[in-house]
This record gives C-alpha cells, sequence and structure tokens, in this order.
C-alpha cells in the first residue's frame, strides 16, 4: 500500500510541478512545510515571527500525518499545493523529509532550509535510518545545534558540511534573552509555590 502511494504522490507532484514551471518566483515569499504539526509551533514559530516584521509573505503547509485513511487523502492534497509552492517560493523551509522534494526538479533560484525537528544527535535518523520509504536530498542549507554536530546531519540529510549551519535551534533563542528567563522563572515559581531562593 505504501508504495502505491508512494507511486501516486511522485506522479501527481510531478505534473503539478511541470505545469507550473512557468510561474514566477516570488522573491520575498517563504513557505513552512511540516508532517508534523497543523500549527505553527517551536523552530517555525520563532523563525516566522522574527520574518513577520520584516515584509515576507509567509505561507504555512503544515499537515499532522497519521495512518487515518481521510488523514493520507488530506495529504495527498496538501503535497500537491507544495508541489506548486516549490516552483513559486522563494525559500522552503522544512523541518522533516519531503516526498515533494524528492519528486520534482527544483528551480535553481529557490532556496531549500532544513530545520531538523530534533535537537542534537541522539539517535539515528534522515539516510542513516534503516528502511526509509525515500531518501532526503536536495536541501541547501540545515541549521544545527552544535558544532559537533553538523558530520552527522551531514551525513544523514545529504547536505555538504560546509552548508550545515552550527546557529542553534531557534526555538531556544528566547532562553538567551534575561527578560524572558525571568518571567520564566516567575511563573514556576508561582505555580508551583516555590520559594524565590
Amino acid at each position: 500500500m505504501l508504495k502505491i502511494l508512494k507511486a501516486i504522490v511522485y506522479i501527481a507532484s510531478f505534473l503539478v510541478n511541470i505545469s507550473t514551471r512557468f510561474l514566477k518566483v516570488k522573491k520575498n515569499r517563504v513557505v513552512f512545510i511540516s508532517y508534523f504539526m497543523n500549527t505553527p509551533e517551536g523552530n517555525f514559530k520563532a523563525i516566522a515571527d522574527e520574518l513577520e516584521k520584516s515584509d515576507y509573505e509567509i505561507i504555512f503547509l503544515l499537515k499532522k500525518y497519521n495512518k487515518t485513511n481521510l488523514n493520507k487523502i488530506s495529504s495527498f492534497f496538501s503535497m500537491i499545493k507544495q508541489a506548486f509552492y516549490f516552483n513559486t517560493a522563494k525559500v522552503i523551509i522544512l523541518d522533516g523529509n519531503s516526498v515533494v522534494m524528492k519528486a520534482i526538479v527544483r528551480k535553481r533560484n529557490t532556496f531549500v532550509i532544513q530545520i531538523w525537528h530534533a535537537s542534537g544527535a541522539l539517535k539515528k535518523f534522515g539516510n542513516d535510518a534503516s528502511q526509509r520509504l525515500y531518501g532526503i536530498r536536495s536541501c541547501d542549507y540545515a541549521f544545527v545545534s552544535s558544532k559537533k554536530v553538523t558530520g552527522i546531519y551531514s551525513r544523514a540529510l545529504s547536505i555538504p558540511e560546509d552548508r550545515i549551519l552550527p546557529i542553534g535551534s531557534p526555538r531556544t533563542d528566547s532562553l538567551f534573552c534575561e527578560e524572558k528567563v525571568n518571567l520564566y522563572k516567575s511563573n514556576i515559581h508561582e505555580k508551583y509555590s516555590i520559594h524565590k531562593n
């Protein structure tokens, strides 16, 4: 069943890709694609909140995947939309794999950034994991938590190591803001009746 579904997605994505190749890339369009969430959260929310301060068109294509038949049908149509946006967005931001990206030939002036959903490298993932339905390829850059994991991510995501950027996880940026950390502490003290000292 999975192989049939994969073939259908490949064919549909290819056809949408061919029919939208003539469309222009919008230089201010940034598209977020995820199979792990239905609303922006974590890294996606942190990045989008910053982008909203400038003149970017932000589009979210978020569809949490599950194995129900209704979800599979809905996910199929979501992938068709993804194929369209791969041809019209300047930047695509992923937090996992993309069967659509595997199925199409991406335009040269579109950049794909991988913000992997995990922090660090605590287990095998990506192309290092066994029995993948389809491999990971075609991302231009990846953001990672530390220089120590750049080689692991390079191999797992098939991205040259000099394009693995150890700039940290956007969702943890708030931990470097003293004002926010003090607010978090205050909320915890209040919620759990913990003495401030």
